[in-house]
C-alpha cells in the first residue's frame, strides 16, 4: 500500500519539512513524492550518504509491518502509509531523525538524543524550526548499518518526533527536556555506562522534607546549595564539588540559598 500524494504532500504534519526540502528539490523527473524502485541506484543518487539511507530504510526500516520507503522532495524518507505522515527523514552524511511517540521521545532524549545537530563546517541544524511541536531531534550514521531491506517495523504515527539515540562522549543538556522533581526542583537527565548524569535546579521555593540516602557526587555550577548531614552542614558555592556516600550515616537534604541552585550529579544507575 502506497499512501497517495495529495495526502503526504498536504498533510501539516509534513508541512515543515517541506519547506525545508522544496526549494531544493531541483532533481528533473523526480516527483515530490516517489519510491525507491522508481530511482536508479536509489542508495547512492538521492545525496544522502548510502550508509544514512540503509540506516532509515533497512535497519530502522525491517522492523516495520509494511514497506514505508519513500522520497520526499529528493531526499530518503519513512511515511506512514494510511496517515501519509513522514516520521523519518535522513539528509546529507550526517543526519537522520525519526518521529517517535512522547514516551520514547523522552527516554531517547534521556540517552543523548538531541534536536540540533552542529556542524563543522556549516550552521547548526535545529529540527525544531521544521516542525510543529518542536520536539525533533537530529542523528548521526553508524558504521555498520543493516543492509537487509524491510519487511517488518511497528509505524510511529502522530506522535512527537525524536532521535534515535546516538551514543556520544558530548552531553547536550541544552536539547535535554527538564523534568519536575517536586515543587522547586527539576532536572535533565541522561543515563551512560552505568552512570546517570543529571543536570538539577533547585529553586528557593524546594523543600526537601525526607532524608535521601542516595550516593551522589557533583559539581555545584550556579547559585549556593546547603547539605544537611545527620552531624553538620555543609555550605557549597559556585566552583565546589562534593562527594555523599550515602547510606544511613550520611542521609541528607539539599536546600538553595538564594534563588536558584544549579548543580551537576553523578550516581550509579
Amino acid at each position: 500500500m502506497r499512501p497517495a500524494a495529495d495526502l503526504v504532500l498536504g498533510h501539516p504534519a509534513n508541512a515543515g519539512l517541506r519547506r525545508h526540502r522544496e526549494p531544493g528539490h531541483q532533481r528533473p523527473g523526480l516527483a515530490a513524492l516517489a519510491f525507491p524502485e522508481m530511482v536508479a541506484r536509489p542508495y547512492e543518487s538521492l545525496g544522502t550518504h548510502p550508509d544514512l539511507v540503509a540506516r532509515l530504510w533497512d535497519e530502522l526500516g525491517r522492523v516495520l509491518p509494511v514497506d514505508c520507503r519513500a522520497i520526499f522532495y529528493g531526499g530518503p524518507a519513512l511515511i506512514h502509509p494510511e496517515s501519509g505522515i513522514v516520521f523519518g527523514f535522513a539528509g546529507g552524511t550526517h543526519t537522520y531523525a525519526l518521529r517517535l511517540p512522547e514516551a520514547e521521545r523522552l527516554q531517547a532524549l534521556r540517552f543523548g538524543a538531541r534536536r540540533i545537530m552542529h556542524y563543522p563546517r556549516g550552521p547548526a541544524f535545529d529540527l525544531s524550526h521544521i516542525g510543529t511541536t518542536g520536539c525533533f531531534a537530529a542523528g548521526t550514521r553508524t558504521k555498520d548499518p543493516g543492509v537487509g531491506r524491510p519487511t517488518t517495523t511497528r509505524v510511529a504515527p502522530t506522535e512527537q518526533v525524536a532521535e534515535v539515540p546516538v551514543e556520544s562522549p558530548r552531553i547536550e543538556f541544552e536539547s535535554i527536556e527538564w523534568q519536575a522533581l517536586a515543587p522547586g526542583a527539576r532536572h535533565k537527565v541522561v543515563e551512560r555506562g552505568g552512570k546517570r548524569i543529571r543536570l538539577v535546579e533547585f529553586t528557593a521555593a524546594f523543600v526537601e522534607r525526607e532524608w535521601c540516602s542516595k550516593a551522589h557526587a557533583g559539581y555545584l555550577l550556579e547559585g549556593e546549595l546547603q547539605i544537611t548531614l545527620p552531624d553538620r552542614t555543609v555550605h557549597l558555592r559556585p566552583g565546589d564539588g562534593f562527594a555523599v556516600r550515602g547510606g544511613g550515616a550520611e542521609r541528607h537534604k539539599a536546600q538553595a540559598l538564594g534563588t536558584v541552585a544549579r548543580l551537576l550529579l553523578v550516581e550509579d544507575v
